[in-house]
C-alpha cells in the first residue's frame, strides 16, 4: 500500500504547491473531512470519500485494505504535527507513506502574533483538559493551544479564571490563512461564548498566577481572595517550609524517583515534581480521604501522570521500586526511618521533618548515628495585635537531611 498525505490549509487549492496539486490530480481515491474535500479544485477527478465517524475506526479499515492500493489523504496543515500523518506512519510504516506538508496553524499563529515559534510551547486540547497545563504556567509565559472546536476557547478562559490567570490576554485565531480569517482578542476575565469558527487556535500571554519568588498568588482582581493551591484537611506543610524541604530534596537533571512518606495533601511531592520535570514520585498515605486529596492536587498542578498513590507503610513499600529521594513528613517512627534508610538507593538522599518532641528525639538519634545535616527552623509572620501589629511565631520544625 502507498498512502500520500497532503496537507491543506484554509486557503484550499490556491495554497497548494505544484507537487501537492500533481498528486491530487493523479489520484484515484482521496479521503478527508467533508470540509477539506470541498476545498479541492473541480479538475480533481478522483473519488472523494469523507471520513465516517469515528474517523479513527474508518482510517483503520482503509489502511487494512489491499496491499497494492494507492490512496490519498487530506490533512490540515502539516500532517505530522498533531495530525493524521503520524497516525498513518505508526500504522503501516514510513516506507509506505509520502507526506506533502502545508504551513501548520502553529506557524501561521506565531506569524500573526509576532511570536518566536521555537520558544513558544504548544498544547493540544483535542483530547485532554487544559487545567494540568495551566498549573505549570507563570506570569509572562505565552502559549498556543490547539482547539478541539469552537467551545475550546471558552474552556480555556474558564480554566484561566479558576487558576488565578483571569487577567491573561487571549487571542483566538480563526480560519488562519483562509478568506474568512478572523482574530478575536480579550482577557480571560472578559471572554464569554465560543470562537467564531470551529477551526481555531488560541494564544495566551499569562498574567497573574502563583509567584514562586514570593511564595504567594498574584492578585488578579482587586478584592478577590487568593485561590488555595492544595486541597487539605490541615495536614499540610506550610509554604515556607515546603520551599526549604523541596530545596533540601534537590533539583535533578536525570530521571529520579521520590518517595513522599506520610504525604498528607501531597504538597511536598507535587512541588518537587514541578521543579523536576524528569522526576517521578510515589505518595504513601494511610488515610483514604487524604489519598483523594493527593490525587486531586496532583491533577490540579499538572503532575498526575508522574505520581503514584499508595496506602499505608511499610506494607506498600515492597510494591514499588527503590527510591532515589525520600521525604518523611508524617508518622515518623524509629522503625520507619530505619526501613526507609535501608530501601534508599545508593547515592540517594533522605529528608525528614519533625514537629513533635518525640519525632525530634528520633531525628537527633539518627543524626548522632548517621551524620548528615540537622537544623531547626522557625519563622514568624506579621498579624494583628489589638489595634497594632505584631509577630506571630510559627511552630518550630526540625529537619534532618542525609545521604548515607
Amino acid at each position: 500500500m502507498r498512502v500520500v498525505v497532503v496537507g491543506i490549509g484554509a486557503d484550499g487549492w490556491d495554497g497548494l504547491g505544484g507537487p501537492a496539486r500533481r498528486e491530487l490530480l493523479g489520484a484515484t481515491e482521496i479521503y478527508g473531512s467533508r470540509r477539506q474535500l470541498d476545498l479541492l479544485d473541480a479538475e480533481v477527478d478522483a473519488g472523494l470519500i469523507a471520513w465516517h465517524s469515528p474517523m479513527s475506526q474508518h482510517l483503520g479499515e482503509v489502511l487494512a485494505g489491499s496491499a497494492d492500493r494507492e490512496i490519498h489523504v487530506l490533512a490540515s496543515g502539516d500532517p505530522t504535527y498533531y495530525g493524521v500523518g503520524s497516525t498513518i506512519i505508526e500504522s503501516i510504516g514510513a516506507e509506505h507513506v509520502t507526506i506533502i506538508p502545508a504551513v501548520s496553524s502553529v506557524t501561521l499563529a506565531c506569524a500573526r502574533l509576532g511570536w518566536d515559534q521555537v520558544s513558544t510551547p504548544v498544547e493540544s486540547l483535542l483530547e485532554k483538559s487544559v487545567l494540568p497545563t495551566l498549573a505549570q504556567r507563570k506570569a509572562g509565559d505565552r502559549m498556543l493551544f490547539l482547539s478541539r472546536d469552537a467551545a475550546t476557547a471558552g474552556s480555556i478562559a474558564e480554566a484561566l479564571r479558576q487558576s488565578g490567570f483571569a487577567d491573561s490576554r487571549m487571542w483566538v485565531l480563526n480560519d488562519l490563512g483562509g478568506p474568512d480569517e478572523l482574530i478575536q482578542s480579550s482577557t480571560a476575565q472578559d471572554w464569554r461564548g465560543n470562537a467564531a469558527s470551529s477551526l481555531n487556535i488560541v494564544g495566551v500571554v499569562f498574567s497573574g498566577g502563583f509567584d514562586w519568588s514570593r511564595g504567594e498568588w498574584v492578585p488578579y482582581v482587586a478584592g478577590t481572595p487568593r485561590p488555595d493551591r492544595f486541597t487539605n484537611d490541615g495536614q499540610i506543610t506550610k509554604q515556607p517550609m515546603r520551599a526549604i524541604t523541596v530545596s533540601a530534596l534537590g533539583r535533578v537533571a536525570e530521571p529520579t524517583l521520590l518517595w513522599d512518606v506520610g504525604a498528607g495533601s501531597g504538597s511536598i511531592g507535587i512541588d518537587w515534581l514541578r521543579t523536576n520535570p524528569r522526576g517521578r514520585a510515589v505518595a504513601f498515605e494511610s488515610h483514604p480521604e487524604r489519598r483523594e486529596f493527593v490525587a486531586a492536587n496532583a491533577e490540579h498542578h499538572g503532575v498526575a501522570d508522574r505520581i503514584d498513590i499508595k496506602g499505608p507503610v511499610p506494607e506498600s513499600f515492597a510494591r514499588v521500586p527503590a527510591p532515589d529521594r525520600i521525604f518523611i513528613g508524617g508518622g515518623l517512627t524509629a522503625e520507619l526511618l530505619d526501613d526507609c534508610l535501608e530501601r534508599l538507593a545508593a547515592g540517594g538522599r533522605l529528608v525528614a521533618n519533625a514537629v513533635t518532641l518525640e519525632s525530634e528525639t528520633i531525628l537527633m538519634a539518627a543524626y548522632a548515628e548517621h551524620g548528615g545535616e540537622l537544623q531547626r527552623i522557625q519563622w514568624e509572620t506579621a498579624g494583628s495585635l489589638g489595634r497594632r501589629s505584631g509577630w506571630e511565631p510559627r511552630r518550630t520544625i526540625m529537619q534532618w537531611t542525609v545521604e548515607p
